[in-house]
């Protein structure tokens, strides 16, 4: 960082100090000793910058820091840990978390429906449709979305530094959960019904060696771009 843009920083932060509360002032003194014999000086400037204005515009809502960035030894942690997150795993983009997303649901998928395939069946019209390759590759490209959309708009908050004032409250993820889900259960639905000249039903054992040829896939690609499963460990912010 050159002399003039730390210079600018520092005045910056000094100026919005001032308009903490006690209490938030205290954090950020404390925060502050401790940065002081682990962090370089440009870096704790660099910190406060992001750090102040996610804190003033969080007191207009009447949370405190605490509330915010977790206590004083939590942020700290978690800024020392920050370069390490940073090397276990590169950030998702959003394509690459939903093609992640959609690779590992047409495994599931593919398998799931294969094995449903042999158990004995009222409807077994019902059971054939699940197998129709089609119908395999929408289910899961929706799907990938829809899991895509849950991580960006729920569980990327609960990620380590994640600015944790913004996660929706608890009513507001299950209505986005219950519409990704029902619109997710609804395209299935209508790509079963295709005609079976764009959607042929392929035999089980083809079926399963596909899901298995997307896990490869998928295997091969988080080895090439280094990173960690979108889907379920949710350790990844995608890029807007």
């Amino acid at each position: 960082m050159d002399k003039e843009k730390y210079q600018t920083l520092k005045e910056q932060n000094e100026k919005l100090e001032q308009q903490l509360t006690k209490k938030n002032s205290e954090y950020i003194f404390k925060l502050k000793k401790q940065l002081e014999n682990k962090v370089a000086l440009s870096k704790q400037v660099e910190i406060l910058a992001d750090m102040l204005p996610k804190l003033i515009d969080g007191q207009k809502e009447g949370k405190t820091a605490v509330q915010l960035f977790g206590t004083v030894s939590e942020c700290i942690k978690n800024i020392i840990n920050e370069p390490e997150k940073e090397q276990n795993g590169k950030k998702l983009k959003s394509w690459q978390m939903w093609l992640d997303n959609t690779l590992i649901l047409f495994t599931v998928l593919a398998i799931f429906s294969s094995i449903m395939s042999f158990i004995p069946s009222k409807n077994p019209t019902s059971a054939q449709n699940m197998m129709r390759i089609t119908s395999l590759l929408i289910s899961s490209m929706t799907g990938g979305v829809v899991f895509y959309y849950f991580n960006k708009y729920i569980y990327q908050y609960d990620l380590k530094g994640a600015d944790k004032s913004k996660k929706p409250t608890m009513g507001k993820q299950m209505l986005i959960m219950a519409a990704g889900i029902i619109a997710w259960m609804f395209v299935m639905q209508v790509a079963m019904i295709l005609p079976p000249v764009i959607n042929p039903v392929f035999p089980p054992a083809i079926v399963v060696l596909l899901g298995l040829v997307a896990y490869g896939v998928r295997y091969y690609l988080r080895k090439k771009f280094g990173y960690t499963s979108a889907m379920f460990s949710f350790s990844q912010q995608s890029k807007k």
